[in-house]
This record gives C-alpha cells, structure tokens and sequence, in this order.
C-alpha cells in the first residue's frame, strides 16, 4: 500500500500516506511494529469498494520520520489528527488496530469533531491490563533483538493461533519465506513505540464520554490482546458493541481480510 505514498509535514515529523478507493473517508490506524503495507491487499481492497481509505506509517516506521518529540500513544494521535486536517477531512471513520486501537481512542477523545465512528479491532483501553495477563508474550513481542526470520517466527506465534496454522500449513510457509525486516530497518523507532506504550496510562476511565457508535473487533483466540479486555471495552463505551471470531488470532486482518473488511463496511455504513 505504501507504493505511491506521499509525506506530509505535522509538526516535527514528516508522515508517509496513502488514498486509495472512492466513498467516505476511512483513517487506519496500523499497531505496534507495523507499518502501512501491513494490512495487506486483500484487506484494504474490499475497503476500497465503499471507502476513501487513508493510511500511514507511524512516526519512525516505515516512510516517515522520527520527529523530535518523546513518544507518546497522544503524540500518534495528534499526528493522525494532523494527517486528517492536512486532508482537509472534517470528519472520518476511524480503525485501529491494537496499538491502533489505543491511538484511536486518544484521537476521539482529544479531536471528537474528527471521528464520525469507530472500529477498534484486538485493543483495549488499557495496555497496564494487557501485560498483567501476559507479561511474556510482551516481553517476546518487544523483544528487539534476534535477526528479522527471529522476528517473523515470534510474530507468527503472537498473531496466529496454533490450531489455525496447522489447518492452514500453505499460509504458514507463505509467512515465513517473507522475512520481516522493519525492527531491523526502524529500530529508534520501534524502540518509541516501546516507550510510549509503556507510558501511556490508558483511558478506560474516559472511554466513557466517546460518545460516537463503536465497534470492538476481537479474535477468541487472540494471543496478544485478550478477549475478555476487548469485550469489558465494548460494555465501557455508551454506544459499543462486539463482535468475535471463534478461531481468530491477533491477526484477524490476515486470517479473515474480506470477512472482516465485509463486517466494518456493514458497521459503519448500514
């Protein structure tokens, strides 16, 4: 997604991003450790069929700069805020992704005017909460050492559950000839991401004045984000619901791109 991408100036950063497709305007807000390319064709192309989609690269991912700033889940969020009003976009559909998620609602509660919903898919409003249940699995994931097949094996085994992989032993191969190379390539800013994630104090006793429709997006399986958080969020927000997948993992955008896709498209327009 990223070929063809454009930078904007906000702030002290320099943004990489990307519109594609026709219809309302749609923000995705990637995760921890990704970058644009990471939501992958299958994804975003069934978006595309109903939505002006807008996505970027965090700051010290992928294009786009590092910035001066300290990093903080906030700062991101100001970014994405900036990135819209440089677009000239009044209000969007808003998506994020784990991290995302956490993004996502600090844009809606700091820039309200700017989110007509939200889809917050393998989040919660409290990564504190998160790592209480999994302390190892974070501790793997922001592991920064190893060498990228290191990396793409450890990220195999948080997005994806076992039983899944083996039902699916094409998909796993197809994973791992790819080796993924962006904690090697932006390491100062995978290492910020560390940082404000460990900073960040959460929301959950805010999510309470987001008062635009919201749908929480979890897989039962989810090795990274628990279930049960995803859900306690959906319950938090006045006007959230919830929906799952039964065998779906952390990587629901790769397991299940067009049901997912489908399943946002009927949220946020229908």
């Amino acid at each position: 997604m990223s070929q063809g991408f454009r930078t904007v100036r906000i702030d002290d950063v320099s943004l990489a991003y990307t519109v594609a497709g026709q219809g309302e305007p749609l923000l995705l807000i990637m995760g921890f450790g990704g970058t644009m390319d990471f939501w992958g064709f299958p994804f975003v192309s069934t978006l595309m069929k109903k939505f002006k989609v807008i996505a970027f690269d965090n700051r010290g991912l992928g294009e786009s700069s590092i910035g001066t700033e300290p990093p903080r889940i906030e700062r991101f969020a100001s970014d994405a805020a900036g990135l819209l009003d440089h677009l000239g976009i009044e209000s969007a559909h808003v998506l994020g992704w784990s991290m995302g998620g956490y993004v996502a609602q600090e844009l809606t509660l700091a820039r309200p005017e700017l989110v007509r919903d939200l889809v917050l898919y393998g989040t919660c409003c409290d990564h504190r909460a998160a790592l209480a249940t999994r302390p190892e699995t974070f501790g793997d994931l922001m592991d920064v050492s190893g060498t990228d097949m290191d990396r793409t094996k450890t990220a195999l085994r948080m997005l994806f559950p076992r039983s899944w992989l083996d039902s699916h032993p094409g998909f796993e191969k197809a994973f791992l000839s790819r080796p993924m190379t962006v904690y090697s390539r932006c390491a100062e800013g995978i290492a910020g991401q560390v940082e404000a994630i460990a900073s960040w104090k959460g929301c959950c006793d805010k999510v309470s004045s987001i008062s635009v429709p919201a749908l929480v997006v979890a897989g039962d399986m989810d090795g990274v984000i628990p279930a049960s958080l995803s859900r306690d969020l959906a319950k938090a927000l006045p006007d959230g619901s919830f929906r799952s997948f039964s065998d779906g993992g952390h990587g629901l955008v790769y397991q299940y791109p067009k049901e997912l896709a489908e399943m946002v498209t009927e949220f946020l327009i229908y």
